[in-house]
């Protein structure tokens, strides 16, 4: 009977962690689903500067509790990150809503930023992810060097992953670096085809001139009629009678 006892108690003392760990694994997932989501409607939707501030001050907190359920885990830290250069980017307006209630600044946000990537990187160094944004930070804290280093990371691990040669296209846009995009549209066609639509709308947001945009469109009818549809529902009528007549011509 003895014997039992000393065998059972271990036992129900590894269930216990076992449960334990089984709900804190649950309300990580909960809270960081739930700051995704609201990160998410920050960013693609449309809210006004109150509920910009509320929806901020939302995420935060599902984000502190997911660290509360499972400290150590890296994209909790590079939520965290993204959170806070969320803000950087927003309107003044949007970043007086959130400083009105959590006094957070543009410089204690770069900061924090730059602490929780960090420690993503640490957690997990092979997330391209996690790279590209930092090195978005690094450029903004005008450290050049330490963004080509992060950027170099995350071609470095995934080095053909659609979601990041994305990113990477982006910020070759963003930087301006026309030769280095060029290159990331061909490759991106080469193993994902049929994102044509994709690369034209990245580029543009860096640039809305037709002479830039048909740099990254194949030469071939199929692509230029890709590019005819774009430029109608941008509203360049011109360009896109221009580029018509161009795409005819290969045809022939």
């Amino acid at each position: 009977m003895g014997n039992r006892i000393y065998i059972i108690i271990p036992l129900l003392a590894l269930s216990a962690l076992l449960i334990y760990s089984s709900i804190n694994e649950y309300n990580y997932l909960k809270s960081l689903r739930t700051a995704r989501k609201i990160m998410e409607n920050m960013s693609k939707g449309n809210p006004t500067p109150e509920e910009y501030g509320e929806g901020f001050e939302k995420a935060l907190a599902e984000l502190n509790a997911a660290r509360k359920a499972i400290p150590e885990r890296a994209e909790t830290s590079l939520y965290l990150g993204k959170l806070y250069q969320n803000f950087i980017l927003a309107p003044f307006e949007y970043r007086y809503a959130v400083a009105e209630k959590n006094g957070i600044t543009e410089e204690s946000a770069l900061r924090l930023s730059v602490e929780f990537l960090e420690r993503a990187v640490s957690l997990n160094p092979r997330d391209p992810e996690t790279h590209l944004t930092l090195a978005w930070i690094y450029n903004y804290l005008e450290k050049p060097m330490d963004a080509d280093q992060e950027i170099f990371l995350a071609e470095k691990y995934s080095p053909n992953k659609l979601s990041t040669l994305s990113k990477l296209l982006e910020w070759s846009i963003w930087r301006r670096d026309l030769n280095k995009a060029e290159k990331l549209s061909i490759q991106i066609y080469l193993i994902h085809p049929g994102q044509l639509n994709s690369v034209l709308n990245i580029v543009w947001r860096g640039y809305q001139d037709y002479e830039v945009l048909k740099k990254f469109v194949p030469e071939n009818a199929k692509s230029r009629v890709v590019l005819v549809r774009f430029l109608k529902s941008k509203g360049m009528a011109d360009a896109a009678r221009a580029e018509e007549e161009y795409a005819r011509t290969l045809v022939e």
